[in-house]
């Protein structure tokens, strides 16, 4: 589970990386027409973190409430912020 975590931390940052390197050289690429395609559905995919982050603002009001919280439920509010943060990098 704990390697599982450390891959997806790692291509986070790994796409981070690329977003920088996009940013820089912004005015020098040229974007085929396929992928202008796929990001025009940008706003179709922004809804799917946004409810994530939703779920995670619940969850943690709602488990809590609980003070029975063991390792287990701990780690399903972690697994929706790395969802949610992986998602909004792979569609930027």
């Amino acid at each position: 589970m704990q390697r599982t975590k450390n891959i997806l931390f790692n291509i986070c940052f790994a796409i981070n990386c690329l977003l920088v390197f996009l940013l820089l050289l912004d005015s020098r690429l040229v974007i085929p027409p396929a992928v202008q395609v796929i990001g025009r559905m940008h706003p179709l995919l922004l809804h799917f973190p946004i409810s994530l982050l939703i779920l995670f603002v619940f969850y943690t009001l709602f488990s809590n409430k609980n003070n029975k919280a063991n390792e287990q439920t701990k780690n399903i509010g972690d697994w929706l912020l790395l969802i949610t943060a992986l998602h909004l990098r792979l569609q930027h």
